[in-house]
Formats: structure tokens, sequence, C-alpha cells
């Protein structure tokens, strides 16, 4: 008797928001209703946190799925071979994930190809009404979007269709014990992010050069967890004068290991759906200055570690109170993770999640075709 599974597509495998997203979920032990299985591209850290937890994954080269040959017969070819090599391993796919919009052709495809009915995961904060029909997320049985901005335009985008808010959540093993506040302002702080424009690392060169004009801001080290960006896509001026230095460290898969290693983090972004990375941190136990953009609001209040997003000023405002008032302040990091434990945690959010998968499996009418 072939056993019922539920595909979750993903194409690449690295560590990246919306692979640890996806780790997350289906490697709680509330998940195991569903029998998840992976599918994605290639070997990585994904499939390495699916063989910890005992869940199966394929491995299946995913076509360019807007490209005109995948149009014209590739993508259907997937749909097929997918189910195939389900079937070749004892299994029965009753339902299919596509766990942001990009993977939404493809899920499509075994959607229609075997009848099934299909969710997909919006997670990226970018993403467009052209985005969201051009790859089909209208004609998914229930459509996540991750925060409740995202939520909103998908609403108004897809009136008629099943939409719900979807929060990323972390478990308890991500939390460790609030690190002792620094004696002195840390000269040396982790910028966290990526070189993307979206996250900000422009904004904070231009708070750094704000700082600096004042000669008694202390000289600091920054290190940035990525590249440094192409400067026609995000400039950050990296050839002007600086004291301050910046370093572009590369990203490091043991994000909380990483940054216990500092006394001050820095979540710069300009926007995010939901935002991972500064609950992360948070749990992590280090003091964190971030952009007022995601989930945050939610865990936190106290201004001082707080400022709006695009504003390199309030940005700059914000580091030099941190310095000038150092000894005295308070970190709220018991706080947020008091917050983030009654909100955020994967045990507490999986079993809504298995409920509405559920229910899309036990609707009459299987696919939007």
């Amino acid at each position: 008797m072939p056993q019922s599974v539920t595909l979750f597509l993903q194409r690449r495998s690295g560590k990246a928001g919306a692979q640890v997203g996806l780790a997350r979920l289906i490697t709680n032990p509330g998940m195991r209703a569903l029998n998840p299985v992976l599918v994605t591209m290639q070997k990585g850290w994904l499939t390495e946190q699916c063989v910890k937890a005992g869940i199966p994954y394929l491995i299946r080269a995913f076509p360019k799925s807007r490209s005109w040959k995948a149009r014209l017969y590739a993508n259907r070819v997937f749909g097929h071979d997918i189910l195939q090599a389900a079937r070749d391993r004892g299994w029965k796919p009753i339902l299919v994930q596509s766990n942001d919009h990009l993977e939404g052709l493809l899920a499509q495809k075994i959607m229609r190809c075997g009848q099934i009915p299909g969710i997909i995961f919006l997670r990226s904060s970018e993403t467009t009404r052209r985005d969201f029909f051009k790859y089909d997320c209208d004609r998914f049985n229930l459509i996540y979007a991750v925060g409740q901005e995202l939520t909103a335009k998908a609403r108004e985008w897809a009136p008629h269709s099943n939409i719900r808010t979807l929060d990323d959540g972390i478990d308890e093993s991500d939390f460790y014990p609030p690190k002792d506040k620094a004696e002195r302002f840390p000269t040396r702080i982790l910028i966290a992010g990526s070189q993307s424009h979206d996250k900000g690392w422009a904004d904070l060169a231009t708070a750094i050069d704000l700082l600096e004009e004042d000669k008694s801001f202390p000289s600091l080290i920054l290190d940035f967890t990525g590249t440094a960006p192409d400067p026609h896509l995000n400039d950050m001026r990296l050839s002007r004068q600086r004291r301050t230095k910046f370093n572009f460290i590369g990203r490091n898969e043991k994000f909380a290991e990483l940054v216990r290693q500092y006394d001050l983090v820095i979540h710069p972004s300009r926007e995010e759906s939901f935002g991972i990375a500064p609950i992360e941190i948070l749990a992590a136990g280090v003091p964190l200055l971030c952009s007022r953009t995601g989930a945050i609001s939610k865990i936190r209040r106290a201004n001082e570690w707080l400022f709006e997003p695009w504003n390199a000023s309030e940005l700059a405002l914000r580091l030099r109170f941190l310095h000038d008032h150092w000894t005295t302040i308070t970190v709220d990091i018991v706080e947020s993770q008091r917050q983030i434990r009654s909100q955020f945690l994967m045990s507490r959010l999986v079993d809504d999640i298995v409920r509405g998968f559920q229910s899309i499996v036990a609707q009459p009418t299987p696919a939007k075709v």
C-alpha cells in the first residue's frame, strides 16, 4: 500500500531565509502527520537538516520555469518525473507545497499531472502583483503569506482566494542565555543581512558617515555577513575614506554561534515580510539594534533599540545614543525572549499549519486547474 506524502518544493538547498523557515517547519514532530518529502535541486544545508530529522528527500533538476522551453514542455516533464520518482519509492503524493512564488509554476504542473491540491507560501517582501500572477499563485488551493503586510497585498490581488497569514517560528533549541552586557560600548559590531539593497547596508554606511563628522566618535570595525555589494545595485560608497573599517566576512551557516561572538549586532533592513534574523539574534541572547520592519514590533517596545527603516539619520542617532549611554542603558533581551517564546515558537505554530494543510486534502475537488 503506497504511503501518502506531502511534497515540499524548494529549489535551492543552501542556508537562507526561505530554507531555514521550511526546515523548521518540516522537521517539527507535529508535521509528521503529513509525511513531508523535500524536493530540491541538490544536496546542501537543507537536505542535511532533513537527514538529521529523518525526513526523506528527492534530488531533481529544476527547469527555469519561465523559459520558453519550460513552458512548452519542460515543466510538464518535471511534474511527471517527480510523481514517478515518488511512486518508485512507494509514495503517493496527495498534496504539493511551493515554498515561494519562484517554485509556483513547477508545483502547478505537479498538481495538474497528479490531480492533487497545492499550497503556496509567499515569503519575499519584494513580491509584486506581477510576480503573483506570473507564477500562478492565485491558482493554488491555499496561499500562506508570510507577515501581515504581504497577506494584505495578496488579499487585495486575489480577493477570492483562500489566503492566510504565516508566521515563521523558531525552536526552543535556538535560545541561549542572555549575554552579559559589555562593560564598554563595543567597537567591533556584527552587521546582519546580505548585500541585497533591501537589507539596508547602504543606510548603515550613510549613518557611519554622519557619525564620523564628529571626530570624537570612535572608529569602529563592522563585520558584514555577506560579500561586498555591486555598487550599481547597492552603493555603500566603499571607495570613500572612513575611519571605520568595513569587513565582509561572508555567510556563516552557524549563525547563532557567530552572533554570540559579538557584544552588539545591527540589522538595518529596509523591508522584511517577517524578519526571522532579528528574532534569531535576540534568541541567541545578544544586544540588537534593528529597524522596525517585519514582526520585530510585536516583540520589542524599547525605542532606543529600534529605528525606522530607510532612515540613516535615525540609525545614526540611535547608534550615538547607545555609545553615549552604554553603561546605563537597559538591554531588553530577557523580555524579548519571553515575547518570542509566547508568539513565535514553531511548536506553538505548527498545529494550525497542519490543520490548514489537512483541510485542503479533505476538500472534494483536489486541484485548481
